[in-house]
């Protein structure tokens, strides 16, 4: 029994998006033909590999197997190209990646060091931005790679790995709203905070916008800044909350300087990042190299 790469990719898209329509808009496609390629694939394999309902559809344990296969096999095609880049010409050559302003530091303590040792006559270009900003990029071949959070479902995207990055309510420790462990709060909670923002134009300002509007809560906005560390400093000052995903307040909760408070908001909870390339773009072999070094930053327990 074998599924080829197309039907892999499609079941791979579905348990990240969530739903066969969903699924469809990201790869380009009509949702039947999304429901054709499933069908055909629970056919070939003998059992459901989806839970359908009215909030999408789930993997079953079945299916979770195929998924972590398809991604198994993905890892090792990336890892072949690495490894053949290495024989060939990766040790030489430029790359440049795109990335969040959030994720920024991440690269550069996690990924950077590492990939430099291994490959010191590799230029290493970064540039940095909002999502939108980030994307554009990736898509104007301006940038061999991309790292983005929460980018919109784009055809002319590939998502070469995902991983959660819940987005919570970052405070000071003494904080009012990190009392209580690790409990969760409700947006309605945020009422009349003091609260630092990124400016228009970014993709966690929208969200928090949004989350607020859908949820009829207001606040006090105090300070707006593209620096996500300087967020972060006033947060761990006690001076306003924020609205940030882990990955920006890792150093700070490590040291105990910031708090992570759980929201309990649907939207707020699906974030995730994803490291990505433009569907159809051939990449240098030093490009698939550092693509290689991002894999394993990207998994939840390292970028968490």
């Amino acid at each position: 029994m074998m599924l080829d790469d197309r039907t892999l990719r499609y079941l791979s898209t579905v348990a990240r998006a969530g739903s066969l329509r969903a699924a469809a808009r990201e790869l380009g496609v009509a949702p039947s033909a999304v429901q054709r390629t499933l069908a055909a694939a629970e056919r070939r394999v003998g059992c459901p590999l989806f839970e359908r309902g009215p909030e999408g559809a789930r993997p079953t344990e079945a299916g979770r197997v195929v998924v972590q296969h398809a991604q198994e096999r993905e890892d090792l095609d990336v890892h072949l190209a690495a490894r053949l880049s290495r024989v060939t010409a990766a040790a030489e050559g430029g790359v440049t990646v795109a990335l969040g302003l959030g994720f920024v530091e991440d690269f550069a303590t996690r990924v950077l060091p590492g990939f430099m040792r291994k490959h010191p006559r590799v230029l290493v270009r970064i540039v940095t931005g909002g999502t939108g900003e980030v994307v554009a990029t990736l898509l104007r071949d301006d940038a061999d790679l991309a790292v983005a959070l929460h980018p919109a479902p784009d055809r002319r995207l590939r998502v070469v790995r995902g991983t959660p990055q819940p987005v919570g309510l970052a405070c000071a420790p003494g904080q009012s709203l990190a009392a209580g462990g690790s409990e969760s709060i409700t947006p309605s909670a945020l009422a009349g905070e003091r609260m630092a923002v990124l400016p228009q134009g970014f993709g966690l300002r929208a969200l928090h916008d949004d989350v607020l509007r859908a949820h009829a809560v207001e606040v006090d906005v105090v300070m707006e800044s593209d620096s996500q560390p300087a967020i972060v400093a006033a947060v761990a000052a006690g001076q306003v909350v924020a609205l940030l995903p882990p990955v920006t307040v890792k150093r700070a909760v490590e040291a105990e300087v910031v708090r992570l408070v759980p929201v309990d908001d649907a939207h707020l909870s699906r974030v995730r990042a994803a490291l990505l390339t433009r569907t159809g773009r051939r990449l240098s072999p030093a490009a698939v190299a550092l693509l290689s070094s991002c894999q394993a930053w990207f998994d939840p327990e390292v970028l968490l």
